[in-house]
């Protein structure tokens, strides 16, 4: 079952598959930032008041991985 990112406070969930390397590019009011939690099973991404969020990703297929790179930008 591949790692889920849940981006909060939206409740869209997004599977991260194997070698996959996404961004998230969070913009809201200045003064807060996005709050990340590390699971077994997930990644959530939490936004905050009056900020959205834009999720690019490419699935990669360079050979076998266990887990999904990930690379926040904020």
């Amino acid at each position: 079952m591949p790692l889920m990112l849940v981006l909060e406070p939206w409740g869209d969930e997004h599977p991260l598959l194997p070698d996959s390397e996404i961004r998230l590019e969070f913009i809201g009011p200045p003064g807060h930032s996005p709050l990340i939690e590390w699971s077994e099973e997930s990644v959530t991404a939490y936004g905050w008041a009056g900020s959205t969020v834009r999720l690019y990703g490419e699935d990669s297929r360079r050979g076998p991985r266990k887990a999904a790179r990930l690379r926040f930008l904020v």
